[in-house]
């Protein structure tokens, strides 16, 4: 999706798109102030190819609204947020009771994003309903 290159900010609004997208989807956002809603991944990938949304900042002061984005216990579905600068927001809706960064393990190891999504969801305290959770991996911060 590209067609807001010339533009200073936008609403980017993915709810729709969601609700029949079966390949991954990269959205690269505008310089200036945008606000991206992210609907329900209602398709999920395979073990071997997740459906991954992967939204790009840009160089704007952004919102980010995932409060319907959820994943699965295989991690055939998630969000992942590149280039998050200093001022954006991350809206996760009223049913999230927590929030906290994963740090047990450097998960760089791991061989593949969805390597470390796992990692993550099968950690002891991934079991806590409604909390989520925040990592790096190769540079780029995932929720």
């Amino acid at each position: 999706m590209s067609g807001l290159k010339s533009a200073e900010h936008g609403v980017i609004d993915l709810t729709t798109v969601l609700t029949t997208n079966k390949q991954s989807l990269s959205l690269v956002a505008t310089d200036g102030k945008d606000v991206i809603t992210v609907g329900a991944i209602t398709v999920a990938g395979t073990t071997e190819k997740p459906n991954v949304v992967t939204i790009d900042g840009g160089r704007g002061v952004d919102t980010f609204k995932l409060n319907a984005a959820v994943t699965d216990a295989n991690a055939s579905k998630y969000v992942s947020l590149v280039n998050i600068e200093k001022g954006d927001k991350i809206e996760l809706g009223a049913a999230v009771s927590q929030w906290a960064k994963y740090t047990a393990t450097d998960l760089n190891a791991e061989a593949t994003l969805k390597d470390a999504v796992n990692k993550v969801l099968t950690d002891a305290a991934a079991t806590v309903a409604n909390k989520v959770w925040a990592f790096t991996y190769k540079k780029m911060i995932h929720t």
